[in-house]
């Protein structure tokens, strides 16, 4: 099922970009592999590798001059049957030198991964929409081309019984419409 999406998604990638250019909608796709369960902020269990995209909307232009607030949405599928997730949420960022940039994101994710313990091997996230934190460092390396490292985290903040928490990390390639 998860190789069926990741085809999916890699196929779906030249419409999603062609439409975005034809109507300015969207400004960005990004593509990466992401490190599952690296344990920056928790204990790893999972494991594997997580195949991820992301899509921003239009800048809101909410700030002056060439920082962002860019809605997103994204998935990140592993590859070794672990939990996978979908979200969406608000990107702010810009430039910081030259062509380096940074970026922070917030907003909330949905996964499948476990509730609570039935596998021993897998997280324990507690309840099944989560918030979705992730920052990003990268550089331009053409006016449409970015080059990134990217950290996201998702947990329910105590929320529900169960919350260890999950990270992933990695780096992305971007291309600007």
């Amino acid at each position: 099922m998860r190789k069926s999406i990741a085809a999916a998604l890699a196929f779906a990638a030249p419409c999603l970009i062609g439409a975005a250019q034809a109507d300015g909608t969207f400004s960005e796709i990004r593509f990466g592999a992401l490190a599952h369960d690296q344990g920056v902020f928790v204990a790893t269990k999972e494991e594997g590798l997580d195949i991820n995209a992301e899509l921003y909307f239009a800048d809101l232009g909410w700030f002056d001059g060439a920082w962002e607030a860019r809605p997103s949405i994204g998935v990140s599928i592993n590859t070794k049957g672990d939990t996978s997730q979908a979200y969406a949420g608000l990107t702010f960022g810009g430039p910081i030198v030259g062509p380096w940039f940074i970026e922070g994101a917030v907003g909330a994710a949905v996964h499948d991964g476990d509730l609570d313990k039935t596998m021993y091997d897998r997280k324990e996230l507690g309840c099944r929409v989560l918030f979705h934190l992730a920052a990003s460092t990268g550089v331009m390396v053409s006016d449409n081309v970015s080059l990134s490292l990217y950290l996201d985290h998702i947990s329910n903040a105590n929320l529900c019984d169960n919350n260890e928490g999950l990270e992933t990390a990695g780096a992305r390639i971007g291309f600007r419409f």
